[in-house]
């Protein structure tokens, strides 16, 4: 029950400082709705988006420290009149209470990932203690695809407890399940259609192959981004799939948030871009005032990106700045041609036969594919028989762009993690072509939110009940470990794991890269750069 409290009242905070930036940036969408969802729903993703970019503009000037806790705490306090409404109990409510402790019970038996403590924690930790940090990618190769998630992350450090990380993966995963119970409950045909298929599809995701998984969103360990990055892309997705046309200047700039968002998260969010001129031309408005924010916002990161890595997108070598100091193109080439290797991109294979096998080799991908086919079998059949077919014109070039989509993600790094708001997506467009329910009664929504609770319920690991039920008051830690480095090379910066480890965990002077790294401090600044640059 302490960890419930902890995330509930996390949540809570996120979700306020939320509304109060949508009260700022969308002051004039007096319908409190966007795409037919109502902005509530919005409010913990506005919250971390504006989080996460306030911190990155602060990097530029300061260590992060405490100044952003400071801010939102501020912030909601000299708001407090404003934000304390009635509160109104229903069927939605109870629903979105109750994603909020089930999920809060996965804090019992997560961990931290291991990608945390190769490269993220650090990553934070230069972001908590230091400027912005020039060529930071020639420390760690990592470092190059720097995230919004880790200067939203920065803001959850309790000393060495990381619990607090978790529960910013879980906000997102929160958010989704509160939309999803909503288009059941209370969505218009094509949000019913879209939230029961995919209750449906996560529900399935618990059985078949293996034990199943088919490729559904996933509860993850401490510190990746995976999920939110999957969540984001389907609902930007979805919502243009709902609505298209007459949309508001202030849904065109929330849609545009949500775009900068995936772009922060992953560079794979670019290709979301399309998207958002087929908006503009097909409603022809002139853009929001306030839309300068988000523009200030993005030419930040991109900024951010030059600085910490000599490219707009790492590790893109045509996006570089080659003038630069700090530019390392060996690394650059590198790095892009390992990420092809490892994650058995099919732009590495003469043949789809030779790649296919390859790719099926790993049991994961192969495990995906078997229950992905099988899943989706069901679904279409599930929509032929309780739906009606109605193909249009606008519903196929949809569908188009999301198979698009899924080829891109094949072509680049068809990793399961990096697919997963691919997959969502083109479950989600397949109930384009369908319309109006054969059955209309009560007792059939009432059965797939059923199959939308056991989807939350089976998200977590049965351990976890058990855990709580053990002990519900247990106060969780989640730690890093400390372990012992070698000594520093003389003249040149860092130091590594002993014994051949590669995880860093949390200390600034330890790198990966066996080139002689030379730092110096300019104006304040950290510069790293490589001896014979």
């Amino acid at each position: 029950m302490i960890v419930a409290i902890q995330y509930s009242l996390i949540f809570l905070i996120i979700s306020t400082f939320g509304k109060l930036s949508y009260s700022k940036l969308f002051k004039n969408n007096k319908s409190n709705e966007f795409f037919k969802i109502p902005v509530v729903y919005f409010y913990p993703i506005i919250g971390l988006f504006v989080v996460g970019n306030l911190t990155v503009l602060v990097n530029f000037f300061f260590p992060v420290g405490d100044i952003i806790k400071f801010i939102i705490f501020f912030v909601i306090l000299i708001n407090s009149k404003k934000i304390l409404k009635k509160f109104s109990f229903n069927k939605l409510n109870f629903l979105n209470i109750f994603n909020t402790l089930v999920l809060s019970l996965s804090s019992y038996d997560t961990g931290l990932a291991y990608d945390a403590t190769l490269y993220h924690l650090n990553n934070q930790k230069w972001i908590l203690d230091s400027k912005i940090v020039i060529g930071m990618s020639n420390l760690h190769d990592r470092f190059g695809y720097q995230s919004i998630i880790e200067y939203i992350n920065v803001n959850f450090w309790m000393e060495n407890n990381f619990l607090y990380l978790h529960f910013v993966s879980l906000i997102f995963l929160n958010v989704l399940f509160n939309i999803l119970g909503f288009f059941i409950l209370r969505g218009n045909n094509k949000y019913f259609l879209i939230g029961s298929t995919i209750a449906l599809y996560g529900f399935l995701d618990n059985f078949g192959f293996n034990g199943g998984k088919n490729g559904y969103f996933e509860i993850e360990a401490i510190g990746k981004q995976d999920t939110a990055f999957a969540i984001l892309v389907f609902i930007v997705c979805i919502t243009i799939f709902q609505k298209s046309k007459d949309i508001s200047s202030d849904e065109f700039l929330f849609v545009s948030l949500l775009v900068i968002f995936c772009i922060q998260l992953r560079v794979t969010g670019y290709l979301l871009i399309p998207f958002l001129i087929f908006l503009l031309f097909k409603n022809k408005r002139r853009l929001n005032n306030k839309f300068v924010y988000l523009i200030f916002f993005y030419v930040l990161w991109l900024v951010k990106n030059i600085f910490t890595t000599s490219c707009l997108a790492f590790p893109i070598y045509l996006s570089c700045i080659r003038s630069l100091d700090w530019h390392n193109s060996n690394l650059i080439t590198k790095e892009y041609a390992e990420l092809q290797e490892f994650h058995r991109s099919f732009s590495n294979y003469n043949s789809l036969e030779i790649w296919f096998k390859n790719w099926t080799d790993n049991v994961i991908n192969q495990t995906v594919l078997l229950n992905f086919i099988l899943t989706l079998s069901i679904i279409i059949l599930f929509l032929i028989i309780f739906f009606k077919f109605k193909p249009n014109k606008e519903a196929l070039g949809f569908l188009s762009f999301s198979v698009f989509l899924l080829i891109f993600w094949i072509y680049t790094g068809p990793t399961i993690r990096f697919g997963v708001g691919f997959l969502m997506v083109f479950v989600a467009s397949l109930t384009l072509v369908f319309n109006e329910r054969r059955v209309k009664n009560k007792m059939f929504t009432y059965a797939l939110l059923v199959c939308l609770v056991s989807n939350l319920l089976l998200l977590n690991k049965i351990t976890n009940y058990f855990n709580f039920l053990d002990n519900p008051v247990l106060v969780i830690e989640k730690e890093a470990k400390t372990i012992e480095y070698t000594e520093e090379k003389g003249k040149y910066y860092g130091v590594f794991p002993k014994n051949g480890a590669e995880a860093c965990w949390i200390n600034k002077k330890c790198v990966v890269t066996k080139d002689n790294i030379i730092n110096y401090k300019k104006y304040g600044y950290n510069f790293f750069i490589l001896e014979d640059k």
